[in-house]
């Protein structure tokens, strides 16, 4: 019974028994009338819930959690008449907002009118505590190799419901924290969030060969007011402030860095339909910020997003496109506050962070092959090829234009996409990568 690939076999061996007995089973043949006649008594004892109807309740175990959802379901629905599959939709993206272990529906026929749908939410047993695990390594000739383990988690406790406290640490290369309490009104689409951060960043730029790493140590606060406690966008406004420690003062077109404090007001905002964070198949995403930075030592405004989309035309191609924006609106900028690009994600011909500017955009697109599953290991490999073109402001020196193209493997794993890529610049010179992140 467990040789399933022999299915055929199987099934002819049960013809082949049937007939055998045929004699015995013919004392149970029907006519056509009488089988008819079973089909429709059949038929009359069903009942068939309607495919579309409006929710009459709304019930969870947990009375907040129940007032909270039934506010939600009334501002995306309301009293209109729904089908299954938007009732669903909307169900799926609160289950998925709220974490909570489910949700199920079923057609309640009331006496007195039409009938509609009745909504009942599953009890989340306890506080939950949700881990994630993400890792990231680099390595290439000419550049420093960085490893990185991060380490997400999302606190929520049991009669929340979408509030909860969340925290990102990285443990390597660039050791930072974060830790952020978010807080929705109610079940509507407006909250406040307060966040606590820190950690080291190093910066490396480079003249010929040679490289120069240095570091800057940060600590501050954040206080959001915005709007989106939905699945896919958020957007928020509110501002920053804290104080960065340079390991030493950098003087680039005059503009000095020196060690002291800062405040950003800003809107931050995300939009983000993509499948994976490490290997998308399908979906886009836009996130970005925009706002003014204060300090003692200069104040400018800036713009920074990223825009990606994967689309994939059939089981096997995925195409995709990408581009990347930083501006100081033609201000100059410390060292280590310029836009930076050079790595496996901006730029791939490069090394890391070779490009510093005060704006720079940068732009590719390209094709993923997606390979047949491995064995055993329910992993899909993809090669990938793209091009990319940027533009970069870097003061004195005037703007320049850099192209890169790359090829690359890449395998889905749980920690990130493995990958094995090689990228050639407009000169030719070709630069290998081995890498464990996102795409």
């Amino acid at each position: 019974m467990t040789d399933y690939q022999r299915w055929s076999e199987i099934i002819e061996a049960g013809y082949q028994a049937a007939k055998a007995h045929a004699s015995e089973l013919a004392r149970f043949e029907l006519t056509q009338q009488e089988w008819d006649e079973y089909l429709a008594a059949r038929k009359a004892r069903m009942r068939i819930a309607n495919s579309r109807g409006r929710v009459l309740s709304v019930s969870s175990p947990n009375p907040p959690f129940q007032r909270n959802a039934q506010t939600e379901i009334q501002q995306k629905i309301g009293d209109r008449v729904v089908s299954q599959k938007e009732l669903e939709k909307t169900l799926s993206g609160i289950v998925s907002a709220t974490a909570v272990p489910g949700a199920s529906y079923e057609w309640q026929q009331e006496d007195q009118g039409p009938g509609g749908y009745k909504v009942k939410f599953a009890e989340r047993p306890t506080d939950s505590i949700l881990v994630r695990v993400s890792g990231l390594y680099a390595a290439s000739p000419g550049e420093p190799s960085r490893f990185a383990v991060k380490l997400s988690t999302a606190v929520i406790p049991k009669t929340a419901y979408k509030a909860q406290i969340m925290s990102t640490v990285n443990l390597g290369y660039d050791p930072t924290f974060q830790v952020e309490a978010f807080n929705p009104f109610g079940g509507s689409q407006y909250f406040i969030a307060s966040q606590f951060f820190g950690g080291r960043t190093h910066f490396n730029s480079y003249s010929g060969p040679a490289r120069q790493s240095d570091t800057r140590d940060q600590i501050g606060g954040a206080f959001y007011a915005g709007i989106g406690t939905w699945r896919y966008a958020q957007l928020r406004l509110g501002g920053r402030a804290g104080y960065d420690s340079y390991s030493r003062t950098v003087v680039v077109d005059g503009v000095p860095s020196r060690s002291g404090g800062f405040t950003v007001p800003e809107v931050r905002w995300i939009v983000n339909h993509q499948d994976s964070g490490g290997l998308p198949t399908r979906g886009a995403r836009a996130e970005g910020e925009a706002g003014y930075f204060l300090r003692s030592t200069g104040d400018y405004p800036f713009l920074h997003s990223e825009f990606s989309r994967f689309q994939p035309i059939n089981r096997d191609v995925t195409l995709f496109a990408s581009n990347n924006i930083g501006t100081s609106f033609g201000r100059k900028l410390n060292y280590f506050d310029q836009f930076i690009a050079g790595d496996q994600t901006h730029m791939a011909a490069y090394r890391y962070q070779e490009f510093h500017a005060n704006t720079l955009v940068t732009a590719g697109s390209g094709v993923i092959l997606h390979g047949r599953p491995i064995r055993h290991v329910s992993s899909h490999p993809g090669l990938a090829l793209w091009y990319e073109a940027g533009r970069f402001d870097t003061g004195s020196a005037g703007w320049s234009t850099h192209q890169s193209a790359s090829a690359g493997v890449f395998f889905p794993t749980q920690l990130g996409a493995t990958g094995l890529q090689v990228s050639f610049d407009e000169e030719g010179k070709a630069r290998f990568r081995l890498m464990l992140g996102s795409f």
